[in-house]
């Protein structure tokens, strides 16, 4: 007969498969990026079962994967956080794991399941990840925290929150390090989906700089706000229920457009019970169906009162929950003849597989009984859903698992970034905090790619390259490439050496304005990367044109074509000299750098750099990069072309003058009324005033 808490276990898991046997891990979180296929934990290593602190802490912190079922209550007033190290599965058992004064701390992780916990007055934070990738908080129970019950920081990446509670909290759950963090720029992909936010304050959650997508969540009595987003933020909110809150959707800096901290939002099918504030966000956001499906797992708005509320929080059975790999909800899988994976489950003697192409037919579909937690299902189709399920043979038990499913590539390569007919590319990535590199192509996949062959070319023919690429790389760093032109390229996917078919051409192009002689108002520049528009009226200082070009979190750019004659000039900016930071600057001359300058006077006052004395011919294109350090912003008035010469063509130039000259205009001619003088252009007289 089996003991009884592990038939309370098995009870409890079937009752998990019977609620949610849809809402497994999807989102984010299952994104493959930078080698990492998708998340599931230390769901292939071993098994451990603890019931005391110390156990906790050196598994948690151990190398190597590990799934920890931990049972028991821990209260600490140490202020000493449990680490946690990569590929770590945590489950807490049977609705009894319970931490009272600490929480999880984990910072350059990455592949990491925190599942099942109850945690409450932490010192600091609840669970809190930084620099990680890769993570899934799922059927935790978090309040009453110093600090932050879930935060999400300092460029941390593919995050799902689900099934939690979060409640009884100020400043629940933050993803970003704020404004001006550099390491969060292009992050911070998260998803929030079956949470409830209850009696809480702010941060439902709040996100920086990435992609948000937060569905189906139930909030209740939220006082200051429910999403917050900023920076550059881009957030669906989608499918949830808002009761009794305020401001459901908030934009947390800037309602400018132009400004640096201003974010995106879009409400989609959302329900506002008795709510005031914004409930519209932006109306644009970004295509979550370009990451992940989540279509089986979205539920309608007015089911998720008693959705959540039923099953959100801690709740036994999850350690029967597997996780498959390639994740649920994953697209584009490129493998033809892929091993499918998925976590262990204690005391199981063996795992039913069933895999099929349509969901209808899955019950019917067994593939093999195995002891193993991999098989192999022979050959795949592109452009195809599958669906599969693993059901777990106890001693005298089967559980059933829950339906997964993934869709394979298409036979050529898609997705291009720059989007194909994109007419203001970035030219420029940012390469650190303080420098740029050429552009990254990207692409997504394709199926069965054994190689790929990407072609480059610009309108007139004048560049092109064909470079010949492994099939795992879906990336390439272009050249140092031009605005104003446009450019088409390709990526033939190849196997045998042959191509499957021939490829589609995208095209991308950026555009540029003119400089002029004398004062660029630098808004009025091509701007790239971190450079923003920002007012300066005269509340702190006042610019030429009451605006100014500020930068944030990295280099931004401005960019101009030289359109005139042939000419030396002298080439300088005005900017705001802060006096907390210091910022540099670089001028590029077709690609090329050719100035430099740091403005460090710290003084609060307008100042003049010069970057450098230089000859432009028309076409030339100038590029300044600005670079803010600290709290210095590169708040740039405008950048001044001083015409030092003519050069186009003038030969043996010489200027008769005498003491009282006191400069020359574009054409040389003296601008001192007082002066009587000649300008002799190949000793013939062309002027005498």
């Amino acid at each position: 007969m089996k003991p009884l808490f592990l038939l309370s276990f098995l009870m409890s898991a079937v009752l998990l498969h019977a609620q949610s046997v849809e809402h497994g891990l999807v989102g984010f979180a299952t994104y493959p990026s930078a080698g990492i296929e998708g998340t599931i934990g230390g769901g292939l290593g071993e098994i451990v079962k603890v019931d005391n602190e110390s156990d906790l802490r050196k598994y948690c912190k151990a190398s190597g994967a590990y799934t920890i079922l931990f049972e028991g209550a821990i209260t600490n007033t140490a202020e000493q956080d449990i680490q946690v190290t990569s590929n770590k599965t945590i489950i807490g058992l049977n609705g009894n794991a319970e931490l009272e004064g600490i929480g999880f701390t984990a910072n350059g992780v990455n592949n990491v399941i925190i599942r099942g916990f109850r945690i409450s007055n932490a010192h600091a934070d609840a669970i809190a990840f930084r620099n990680s990738t890769h993570v899934w908080i799922d059927h935790c129970d978090l309040s009453s925290s110093n600090d932050g019950l879930f935060d999400f920081t300092n460029g941390s990446d593919f995050m799902t929150a689900s099934w939690n509670a979060f409640h009884d909290h100020d400043k629940v759950s933050i993803c970003n390090s704020g404004t001006q963090h550099y390491d969060d720029v292009d992050k911070q992909n998260v998803s929030y989906h079956h949470n409830s936010f209850i009696n809480t304050t702010q941060r439902n959650p709040r996100i920086g700089y990435g992609r948000g997508h937060v569905w189906n969540n139930y909030y209740e009595n939220v006082s200051s706000y429910c999403v917050g987003y900023f920076t550059g933020a881009r957030v669906i909110v989608e499918n949830n229920y808002f009761k009794k809150c305020n401001k459901p959707l908030n934009q947390s800096y800037s309602n400018d457009p132009t400004s640096a901290h201003y974010g995106k939002a879009e409400s989609i099918g959302n329900i506002f019970d008795g709510c005031s504030g914004n409930t519209k966000g932006t109306g644009e956001a970004f295509d979550a169906e370009y990451f992940y499906d989540a279509s089986r797992y979205i539920d309608a708005a007015s089911d998720v009162p008693n959705l959540v509320n039923a099953s959100a929080g801690v709740m036994s059975g999850l350690e029967y929950d597997l996780v498959p790999l390639p994740n649920s909800g994953r697209i584009d899988y490129p493998v033809a003849e892929p091993t499918l994976k998925w976590s262990k489950a204690p005391d199981a003697l063996s795992y039913r597989v069933y895999f099929a192409a349509s969901l209808d037919a899955l019950d019917t579909c067994f593939v093999v009984e195995t002891q193993k937690n991999s098989i192999e299902v022979g050959s795949l189709t592109a452009n195809t859903k599958y669906f599969w399920r693993v059901d777990i043979q106890l001693a005298d038990t089967l559980l059933k698992g829950a339906v997964w499913s993934f869709t394979t590539a298409d036979e050529q390569a898609a997705k291009p970034y720059p989007a194909n007919g994109e007419k203001n590319a970035q030219l420029q990535a940012q390469k650190n905090a303080n420098t740029t590199q050429p552009m990254t192509l990207t692409w997504s996949p394709a199926f069965g790619a054994e190689s790929y062959r990407l072609t480059l070319r610009d309108e007139l023919s004048e560049m092109s390259h064909v470079v010949e690429l492994d099939g795992k790389t879906t990336s390439w760093q272009a050249p140092e490439l031009l605005r104003g032109k446009t450019y088409t390229w390709s990526v033939e996917s190849l196997i045998d050496g042959q191509a499957v078919a021939t490829p589609e051409e995208w095209t991308f192009s950026a555009s540029i304005v003119e400089a002029v002689e004398g004062k660029n108002e630098a808004e009025n520049w091509t701007r790239g990367l971190r450079a923003y528009i920002e007012p300066q009226d005269g509340s702190w200082f006042t610019a030429s044109g009451k605006k100014v070009i500020g930068g944030e979190s990295g280099p931004g750019t401005l960019n101009a074509e030289w359109r005139g004659k042939h000419v030396e000039a002298e080439i300088s900016i005005q900017m705001f000299d802060e006096s907390d930071g210091s910022g540099t600057y670089k001028l590029f001359l077709n690609n090329k750098q050719i100035g430099k300058a740091t403005a460090n006077k710290n003084n609060d006052k307008l100042a003049t750099y010069v970057l450098a004395t230089t000859e432009l011919k028309e076409g030339d294109q100038l590029r300044l990069e600005l670079a803010p350090e600290g709290g210095e912003g590169c708040r740039t008035d405008y950048i001044y072309i001083k015409i030092k010469q003519v050069i186009d063509g003038i030969e043996n130039v010489m200027v008769e003058t005498n003491e009282n000259a006191a400069s020359y205009n574009l054409w040389g001619i003296p601008v001192d009324e007082d002066y009587h003088g000649v300008i002799i252009k190949n000793q013939e007289k062309i002027f005498n005033k």
